[in-house]
């Protein structure tokens, strides 16, 4: 028996504990990826209900300002246009009251450029609380 080699065991080896299987833990975890990368492009505009509204309008816009709503344009730059129109940070609540008044039932849209600055646009939000908008929409995608 010299030239075979036999195993060494000790007496007291036992075999390693079994580890849970996470294949299916995985599959469902890719499953939800896959999910929400399917979903998040189709999330383009967020209603903000703004707080300071006091009172409620019964009367409806006109179908053309209903299609197509008052377009605040934020840039990069802290420019703000509204509906083209270059608006300064100061003359900007006034405009929207004038906007509240003639179109008083119609929902403001927002479309902020990805590196605007967070001030300008909380003067936007501002602006439309105090022209006592209801609500806004914040289109994070332009069409």
């Amino acid at each position: 028996m010299y030239g075979r080699r036999t195993p060494f065991h000790l007496p007291h080896d036992e075999p390693d504990p079994p580890f849970p299987d996470l294949t299916p833990l995985v599959d469902i975890v890719f499953v939800l990826l896959i999910l929400f990368i399917c979903i998040t492009p189709l999330l383009e505009a967020q209603r903000i209900d703004l707080t300071t509204a006091r009172t409620q309008s019964t009367r409806t816009p006109p179908n053309d300002m209903r299609k197509k709503g008052i377009r605040i344009e934020v840039g990069s730059d802290d420019t703000i246009r509204i509906n083209g129109t270059l608006v300064t940070e100061k003359e900007l609540p006034e405009r929207l009251r004038a906007y509240g008044r003639q179109y008083p039932g119609c929902i403001p849209e927002v479309y902020p450029d990805k590196h605007t600055f967070f001030k300008t646009y909380q003067a936007v939000k501002d602006g439309l609380e105090s022209a006592e908008f209801a609500e806004m929409e914040v289109i994070l995608k332009n069409p």
